[in-house]
């Protein structure tokens, strides 16, 4: 496991709080945030995955996670390299109603879904297939890595990247 630390960096005071909170009311999920947006046109899905890679390499922050069993204080440790998850579906053989059920169904499954805080990264990406040329997307990530402010900007990146 030492073998892929790239830094251990204590946390901020929001980070702890928002820590603790989190270990205190497990399945509260109120720290589960969610940026979503919809791709029209030709899309690559390898070169989107290369895209996240990149943006993985680029921003620490979307290497780590966060340690404090068996500590005085808790840190966050920096890998040296992840794979950011990227789950795709397609539902082109669903109709407009249902695929919007089934959206709404994922985003709930998703907030609801508990990330492992020592296992980074505390992101995951879920790509669906709506038609030949629309896709949907939503960007899973845990507060203690971001704020929302924050994700905007990484999916920005990532899609200039793209």
């Amino acid at each position: 496991m030492m073998d892929n630390v790239e830094s251990v960096y204590a946390l901020s005071p929001m980070q702890v709080d928002i820590l603790l909170r989190t270990l205190q009311a497990p399945g509260l999920h109120e720290y589960v945030e969610q940026a979503t947006w919809t791709l029209r046109g030709p899309f690559d899905p390898a070169a989107f995955a290369a895209a996240w890679r990149n943006a993985a390499a680029r921003h620490p922050v979307l290497r780590t996670a966060f340690y404090h069993q068996g500590l005085d204080h808790p840190v966050q440790v920096v890998r040296r390299g992840v794979e950011v998850p990227i789950l795709a579906g397609d539902w082109r053989g669903a109709s407009p109603a249902e695929q919007e059920e089934r959206w709404r169904r994922l985003l709930r499954d998703e907030r609801e879904r508990d990330f492992d805080l020592g296992a980074a990264p505390l992101l995951r990406v879920h790509q669906v297939r709506l038609a030949d040329d629309a896709y949907r997307f939503v960007l899973v990530y845990h507060h203690l890595l971001m704020d929302g402010w924050a994700a905007m900007l990484c999916v920005r990146e990532v899609l200039e990247s793209y």
